[in-house]
């Protein structure tokens, strides 16, 4: 993995600026004159929810502001509340795409398009891989033993190896390009399906945006949404049978026409419009809930929900997080 001068500057510019970001927005608790701030401006976002684990009973989120959970971080809580665990320092923009292990026990996520792999159990955090082409997608595999990952830049002085979606084992520490067929697949949202055959991306190939299933054993290649070139997509995750019957996948479309969020049978054969969004929102893999942007009570800050959801309405909803100032 070269390290080349234009994207090794980019992300060491940028940190600073991203660090920063909470302390200087408006939402920070803190009064101009330094003394500490016991409320928050109405409709302030404080939270940011991540993702599911596998088994459904914990729940990733971001939270950007100092609190009573503790300072702004990633933190882990159980599915009905309680205290929750910090994880590793966050703001408004990191990290994303937090993911957990199948066990349960370590999330992989990206922070400033550097890969991190946190243990849950002893807190330790390791950096086990670095690209200048940055990171902008994670997953684990069914097995726990390697990660898919997406690289985020590529310049056409670069070896095409050094972009597109590549395999890292976290054991070995072996990084190595996905092929379909002798062709690099380049995209975000690399999402494992549960059987471990195939993952299904948000690709980008000839100016236009799709999502596609390929093969892990045979390279194969499946068109699930083909998408144009006046399309975009994002949040791609897959639904287990537990929520709508048998697997399917969800995609948010936020470019082009009938915008909206859509589940879609692997195969392409069906797709349909949900009634309600999955923007900044996680399907359980367990149970018929979305994790999602909630509100709190008389300070209608944005914290963390929980919504029970079928496929045609969201039937009721509970705040999972709630802010209050630091102790």
């Amino acid at each position: 993995m070269s390290r080349r001068r234009s994207y090794i500057a980019w992300p060491a510019l940028a940190m600073p600026l991203f660090l920063g970001s909470c302390e200087k927005s408006p939402v920070a608790p803190v009064k101009p004159d330094g003394a500490r701030r016991d409320t928050l401006p109405r409709f302030a976002q404080v939270d940011y929810p991540l993702s599911w684990s596998t088994d459904g009973n914990l729940a990733a989120f971001r939270r950007c502001v100092p609190s009573s959970y503790g300072g702004p971080g990633l933190y882990v809580i159980p599915r009905f509340g309680g205290k929750p665990l910090y994880v590793l320092p966050a703001n408004i923009f990191w990290p994303k795409e937090v993911r957990f292990s199948p066990d349960g026990t370590r999330v992989a996520g990206v922070w400033n398009f550097s890969l991190f792999i946190a243990d849950l159990r002893t807190g330790r955090v390791d950096w086990p891989y670095y690209t200048a082409n940055g990171v902008g997608g994670v997953d684990w595999s069914p097995d726990g033993n390697t990660l898919l990952l997406s690289r985020r830049f590529y310049l056409p002085e670069q070896p095409e190896d050094s972009a597109g979606v590549h395999l890292f084992d976290v054991r070995t520490g072996r990084d190595e390009v996905f092929l379909s067929r002798g062709r690099h697949v380049y995209g975000g949202d690399p999402r494992w399906s549960p059987d471990g055959d195939s993952f299904a991306v948000v690709e980008y190939t000839d100016g236009a945006a799709r999502v596609a299933i390929y093969g892990l054993r045979d390279s194969s290649l499946k068109i699930v949404w083909p998408g144009t070139r006046a399309d975009d997509f994002e949040n791609l995750q897959w639904v287990r049978p537990a929520l709508f019957g048998h697997l399917k996948l969800a995609v948010r479309k936020y470019v082009g026409e009938r915008q909206g969020s859509y589940l879609m049978d692997p195969d392409g054969s069906r797709l349909e419009r949900l009634p309600y969004s999955i923007f900044f929102s996680a399907l359980s893999p367990t149970r018929p809930e979305l994790l999602t942007l909630g509100w709190s009570g008389a300070d209608s800050l944005g914290v963390v929900g929980v919504d029970w959801v079928s496929e045609d309405r969201v039937l009721w909803g509970r705040r999972l997080t709630a802010w209050r100032p630091p102790q």
